[in-house]
């Protein structure tokens, strides 16, 4: 266990350094969310018998050009939700992130998006209001698949279809 916890701890600060020039706050609310994303992370792992690795996209989520607004949040809490509803629904599901999923890398993008590959499950979210993200593109998501498309919904049902 020791081992696990000293990996996440790594990964969780080479992602908050990466960024450069972080204020006070910044570093602040960074801290609060990977301490989040540790508990997170470990409970995902645990109820799915995995060795997952994960980490904040800090660059995605601190862009200038949107201000570098910062909200002490774990990015990835909706898709590590998703996993370990997953890992509790069926032993099918639980074998199937044991076997497929390696890593997780959560930012923020607007509209928001997933995408799996090769063993890495890329998850974006936005940080407003649940009226900012808008809807994921219907063409390549139709909401009526998936019901109404809260994150970790959408995350089941994508990882439902995509493992």
């Amino acid at each position: 266990m020791r081992v696990y916890c000293g990996t996440v701890a790594i990964l969780i600060a080479i992602s908050a350094t990466n960024v450069q020039a972080q204020t006070l706050r910044e570093k602040e609310q960074i801290a609060v969310a990977n301490e989040s994303l540790s508990k997170d992370l470990a409970s995902a792992n645990r109820i799915c018998g995995t060795n997952i690795a994960a980490n904040n996209d800090w660059t995605s989520i601190l862009k200038p050009e949107e201000g570098r607004r910062v909200v002490a949040l774990n990015y990835c809490h909706s898709a590590l939700l998703a996993l370990e509803l997953l890992c509790q629904d069926s032993a099918a599901g639980k074998k199937a992130v044991q076997d497929k999923i390696k890593s997780l890398t959560c930012g923020k993008s607007k509209p928001r998006s997933i995408e799996f590959k090769d063993g890495v499950l890329n998850w974006t979210t936005w940080d407003g209001s649940p009226g900012d993200a808008g809807q994921f593109p219907k063409e390549k998501f139709p909401q009526e698949q998936y019901g109404w498309v809260s994150d970790y919904d959408f995350a089941l049902g994508y990882l439902k279809d995509n493992l």
